[in-house]
């Protein structure tokens, strides 16, 4: 698990997790990997300078590109970009409607 900084006001706990991440926004589509992970969301580091990452606000959708059994996608997942670094950036999960 990641150390918590003191004074951390997470409602989650993070835990440290690489996984490679199709993140699809508008008509863009890019795979980025997971630096950690939470109930709550999912931080995703960015190594290609060039990349643009959507705005703050923005509406993403998500899918590990690790398969499930029997060779099953996994589901994609909606998030919202809450945090931008240069290091990449914190999406939020959405809870389904």
């Amino acid at each position: 698990m990641a150390s918590e900084p003191v004074g951390d006001k997470r409602d989650h706990a993070r835990f440290a997790l690489a996984l490679d991440v199709r993140v699809t926004f508008e008509h863009d589509s890019f795979i980025l990997k997971t630096r950690d992970i939470s109930d709550g969301g999912v931080f995703l580091s960015v190594e290609e300078e060039a990349l643009t990452l959507p705005p703050l606000g923005s509406r993403v959708s998500l899918q590990v590109q690790t398969p499930l059994q029997d060779d099953e996608p996994a589901p994609v997942v909606e998030g919202e970009v809450v945090r931008r670094t240069d290091e990449g950036i914190g999406i939020r999960f959405l809870e389904d409607d």
